[in-house]
């Protein structure tokens, strides 16, 4: 829905981008700041938790928030939609969407040790790497064998590309040993 897409592109953003100053500066009114927006979504949780793999991309930034500062309501929204990944039919896990879930699923397994989500990160990943081009590059989207799409079937979208390469390294730095991101970097 646009309320969920706004919340993923804005107020989760931020969030994590406070975050990661906080990572870097230890000062706490970046802490603050991403508190104050995470503690926003889960008042609204209903809303964000749509059945779908971008709320991935929201699990892995409250379970980063969690790693900070323990409050179990943080690690209990990533673990509930870390979940929620696992029980999308597999036709989603792949591309963006997939590894935005995939972060999630990994940052869980980190945080849990439950081999489950290691085991559903990796499928995700593998999922995705299929769909990668011989140059390095991946689609906007999954297009199947044989169908037309706008741009020909070797469409390339270098923004995605270049999102899904973060997302890439955010998943091998929760699961290092990963087999399937090393060579698609």
């Amino acid at each position: 829905t646009p309320e969920s897409e706004n919340i993923r592109l804005v107020i989760d953003t931020q969030a994590n981008g406070y975050l990661n100053l906080y990572k870097m500066t230890s000062l706490s009114k970046f802490l603050t700041e991403a508190e104050n927006r995470l503690d926003y979504i889960l008042s609204i949780k209903n809303e964000v938790l749509q059945n779908n793999t971008f709320i991935g991309q929201i699990g892995y930034t409250f379970l980063s928030a969690y790693e900070l500062d323990h409050k179990p309501e943080y690690l209990q929204m990533g673990l509930d939609i870390a979940q929620m990944c696992i029980g999308l039919p597999e036709k989603d896990k792949i591309l963006n969407w997939g590894l935005m879930c995939a972060m999630d699923l990994a940052k869980a397994y980190r945080i849990t040790n439950n081999v489950t989500y290691l085991n559903e990160a990796r499928k995700f990943v593998r999922n995705t790497m299929t769909q990668q081009y011989k140059d390095g590059s991946f689609p906007h989207q999954y297009f199947p064998p044989n169908s037309h799409p706008p741009y020909g079937n070797n469409y390339t979208d270098m923004h995605y590309t270049s999102w899904m390469l973060y997302e890439l390294n955010q998943i091998r730095t929760d699961d290092p040993q990963n087999p399937d991101i090393e060579a698609s970097l």
